[in-house]
Order: structure tokens, then sequence, then C-alpha cells
């Protein structure tokens, strides 16, 4: 089977009303590109709405650092008490924590609003939406908008008797800077030839008990995009080469129940 190198599940992750969608189904969208645009306007209001506190904070901590440094001055010449600088010093870490507290705020609000605007994480060809214009998304489980999976290239994975498991195989199939990495053919189940080829470059550390196999993948470059993840195609693996073979068609060659 093929398998996408990428896959990825579009979600809202903030709640609102759908107001744009700017991509059409099954069409290439590169990276960072913009799919879906969730009503703003909340987000704005609460990201201002931050803004205007962490003013208000920042003017009340240099007010309480101000009165904080003069009465520390003051008391050196006796004319406020320990108690008097101990309430200027509360007050100004108060201040100072609460401005803290509007910074993560504003972050928070500014970062919300980012996530009205659903861009893609990869470049790759993307699927139907699941949600039109005008509904709520975001809600509860965080909707799923689309998917985006990357096609090219594409992974090819199948399963390998263990007993093909054997010289200097795995080494070639996992690849490596010491080995040559070894090819293999793919096909479709409609056509006679290996019309495309890519190379093995994993192969599982354990084999399956039960069938006595072992998982094995490969990468196609796939550039014009005709294999999709999940196709089922056909494998062609060179294990064993034998120099000055002899090859017969096997047309060529008879055969006697007698």
């Amino acid at each position: 089977r093929t398998e996408a190198v990428e896959s990825v599940e579009i979600r809202a992750r903030v709640e609102g009303y759908l107001k744009g969608i700017h991509f059409t189904d099954g069409s290439l969208v590169e990276k960072d590109q913009l799919l879906f645009t969730i009503e703003p306007d909340a987000f704005i209001t609460r990201r201002d709405e931050a803004a205007a506190m962490l003013a208000t904070g920042r003017s009340e901590l240099e007010r309480t650092k101000f009165d904080y440094e003069r009465i520390k001055q003051a008391i050196q010449s006796g004319s406020v008490s320990q108690q008097d600088l101990t309430r200027a010093e509360a007050a100004y870490n108060t201040a100072a924590a609460s401005v803290s507290a509007y910074e993560a705020m504003l972050h928070r609000a500014t970062l919300d609003l980012s996530y009205t605007e659903i861009r893609s994480p990869i470049r790759g060809r993307i699927g139907r939406r699941y949600v039109d214009i005008g509904n709520l998304v975001g809600a509860g489980d965080r909707t799923v908008l689309t998917t985006v999976v990357r096609t090219s290239p594409i992974y090819v994975s199948f399963y390998m008797s263990e007993h093909l498991l054997s010289g200097d195989l795995p080494a070639k199939m996992r690849g490596g800077k010491e080995v040559e990495p070894l090819q293999f053919q793919v096909g479709l189940p409609n056509e006679e030839k290996m019309t495309n080829s890519g190379i093995l470059n994993f192969v599982d550390n354990t084999v399956d008990p039960k069938t006595g196999t072992v998982y094995v993948r490969g990468e196609l470059p796939n550039d014009d995009e005709t294999l999709l993840p999940g196709m089922f195609v056909r494998v062609q693996v060179p294990t064993q080469v034998r120099k000055n073979a002899v090859l017969i068609p096997e047309m060529a060659i008879m055969t006697d129940h007698g």
C-alpha cells in the first residue's frame, strides 16, 4: 500500500463561526497558505481589552515604583516608618505581578486571534472541506475541517518473507553512508510494466511470528503525483543478482505431466 509521507488533520483551535474558505477541494496547497478564516471580531476585542489592562497595569507599576523609591530614601532621614516602606514595597510587588499577568493575557489573546486564520502546515494535496461557511467550529473536540497529505514523495509499504533477509540485503534496505541503497520498482495492478522506481529506506526491527514476515517501507519521488495514499500497488525488489546467468522466457519452458 502507498502511504503519505506527511498527513495532517486541519482543526479549528479556537471556537467561532466559520467566515471564509480559501481553497478548492482537491487542489495543491502551499505551506502557510490560508485555508479557513474564523470570525475575528470577538478575538480582536479580547486582545484590545488585554492591551488596555496591560497599559493600566504598567502605569500603576510606575506609580508604585516611584512611591517605593521615594519612601526608601525618606526612611534614611527617619521621616517615614518601616511599616510605610513595607507597604510601599508590597504595593510595588503586587503591581509588578499584575503586569506579568496582563502580559500573559495579551499574549494569549494575540495567539487566539492568530488562530482565526487557519493555514496549511505543509505543502500537499488538500481533501474536501467537512464544514461550510456559517457553522460553529472549534467547540468540544476541535472540529476537523479538512486534511492535507504530502504526496510527493510518497511511501510504499509491504511485508517481506523473513527468509529473504539474509546477507547484506537488510543493510541495503536500511541505506546508510557506507552502503548503496537498494532500489525497487512499483507498478499499478492494471499495468504490465513497473513504471515507478524508488529506494527502500526502512526495515522493521521485528518479525511477525504469526506470518514470518517483516514490515518494509520504501520511498518514491512521485513527481507527477499519479500515486495517492492508500493505493494498492505491485512491488518488485531485486533480492539477489546472478552474474553471467542466462534468462529464458517462461513461454519457452515446456511442462509434461506424464
